[in-house]
């Protein structure tokens, strides 16, 4: 569930890192300094705008992702 839209954000779950991975060496591993947005409210707090709507994903581990 996306902590700041509630359960109807809550598909396209994603982690992000409240103090932030760059500048919180010592947290970034931390699961207190993490909580689950889902896509669009976590490009919200990331980039402080709306997602665009042609943007479907993003993610650094998007690429990455196996689906099953």
């Amino acid at each position: 569930q996306c902590v700041i839209g509630g359960k109807e954000h809550g598909t396209d779950l994603q982690v992000d890192h409240i103090q932030s991975w760059a500048d919180y060496v010592n947290l970034r591993f931390s699961v207190d300094n993490c909580r689950t947005l889902c896509m669009n409210c976590h490009y919200l707090i990331t980039f402080g705008k709306t997602k665009p709507k042609n943007i479907k994903t993003w993610g650094y581990n998007f690429g990455r992702r196996v689906i099953q």
